[in-house]
């Protein structure tokens, strides 16, 4: 099929004799990677450390709740709507032959085309122009989502429903961000398809901002995601992709996210077109 350009955005059960807690102690050896205990208040987790696998030092368990990357969600923000008024406005509204050209309010993007020509990222838009690769939201696209797990991360209910919070968090944000109508379409297969390696041979962890996190590595696994997916997912009608996981992934497990707009180095290619929103 012709490709044609547009914008990018097990559970392992364990059966033995040994005591629940007998062996979880900062840095003894653990079995499940990712696998989470709780002793005393403190929550350890089950990390690779070199080739091995072992509890790290553990965190309170009330801080362990605030860093949860879906549980955090809920608390983070808040919006309330707006009451629309009921009469007009008493003062007279100024003529548009008054007003100064609207050119002069939109402030120049910093980036290729701004005020630092070395800056080859796109994907840091914050100002104009906006890059005609970008999606537009006003046009009401859809996003392709692509759920996978592992042997070590199984996913047991549908991606649907799974996402439900995510998806209305999404929606309502941008709804309550713009001044048009906004509507997101999300494509959610009925299943999550299984990835060939345990989530622990993607090494996938690392704290971004305190290093370990490998963006490449996150690059490559979205890209094998995808490419696991195609024959059966129709990528035509969609504009974004969004690779995810089964919810009780830990920041352990996966340390960050990667995202990419608009950068023709980073394309994220299907059977039936080449995104630049991911």
């Amino acid at each position: 099929m012709r490709k044609v350009l547009t914008p990018l955005i097990t559970l392992s059960l364990i059966i033995g004799i040994t005591p629940l807690h007998a062996a979880v102690k900062a840095g003894t050896k653990c079995a499940i990677y990712g696998q989470t205990r709780n002793i005393n208040g403190k929550e350890f987790t089950c990390i690779k450390f070199g080739k091995k696998l072992v509890w790290n030092k553990g965190i309170e368990k009330a801080i362990a709740e605030l860093i949860t990357p879906w549980g955090s969600m809920n608390n983070s923000l808040t919006y309330k709507a707006q009451t629309l008024p009921s009469q007009k406005p008493k003062s007279l509204i100024t003529p548009a032959s008054n007003l100064a050209n609207i050119s002069q309010c939109k402030i120049p993007d910093a980036g290729p085309l701004g005020d630092i020509p070395n800056n080859p990222q796109r994907h840091f838009v914050s100002g104009f122009p906006i890059y005609p690769e970008r999606t537009k939201l006003s046009e009401n696209p859809t996003i392709q989502v692509v759920p996978v797990d592992f042997s070590d991360l199984q996913g047991s209910s549908a991606p649907a429903l799974d996402l439900k919070d995510v998806t209305s968090f999404v929606s309502d944000f941008y709804q309550k961000q713009s001044t048009k109508v906004i509507k997101l379409n999300w494509s959610i297969p009925e299943k999550y398809f299984r990835m060939p390696k345990t989530l622990a041979e993607y090494e996938l962890g690392g704290e971004f901002f305190k290093g370990g996190f490998n963006g490449d590595k996150t690059f490559s696994f979205a890209r094998e995601a995808i490419k696991i997916v195609d024959s059966t997912v129709d990528f035509s009608s969609s504009s974004i992709i969004a690779v995810v996981v089964p919810p009780q992934v830990t920041r352990q497990q996966i340390g960050g996210f990667v995202a990419q707009a608009s950068e023709s180095n980073y394309p994220f290619s299907t059977n039936e077109k080449i995104y630049l929103m991911f």
